[in-house]
């Protein structure tokens, strides 16, 4: 593809500046391109109730994507093509973790659905539609 920009600089030693710029701004915005889709997407499934809990939400994934751009752009030339998942990939098999049992993964999934179902009950009831139990 190719974009082709228009502006009103003289020709003189600065076209090589816009020149710049625009190479410079077309980097970043893909950077900014790969990070939305790495991170602003999948919160397009996250569901909160209130308003100051998607204000929380949405601070946590402008901090992960502030770091995913810091990485990429310090890591820019050693490894030009890092993307968001490589971070990731590399994050969960260097930071430390605790050893989890079957059980234990079972019982957070249950206690997740326990809360899901209660959240969905009092939707139902706040429309005053009885829910199965």
């Amino acid at each position: 593809m190719i974009k082709l920009f228009s502006t009103d600089i003289p020709t003189n030693p600065l076209d090589d500046i816009a020149g710049r710029f625009v190479r410079f701004s077309l980097r970043v915005k893909g950077h900014c391109q790969n990070i939305i889709r790495s991170l602003i997407k999948p919160a397009a499934d996250y569901q909160v109730r209130k308003w100051s809990g998607w204000h929380h939400h949405m601070a946590l994934v402008f901090m992960a994507m502030l770091f995913m751009l810091e990485e990429r752009l310090r890591a820019a030339d050693v490894y030009p093509l890092l993307s968001c998942s490589d971070i990731e990939e590399l994050l969960k098999q260097f930071l430390p973790r605790r050893a989890v049992t079957q059980e234990e993964v079972l019982a957070q999934m249950q206690k997740r659905h326990r809360k899901r179902f209660a959240s969905i009950r009092a939707q139902y009831a706040k429309q005053g539609v009885e829910l199965w139990e």
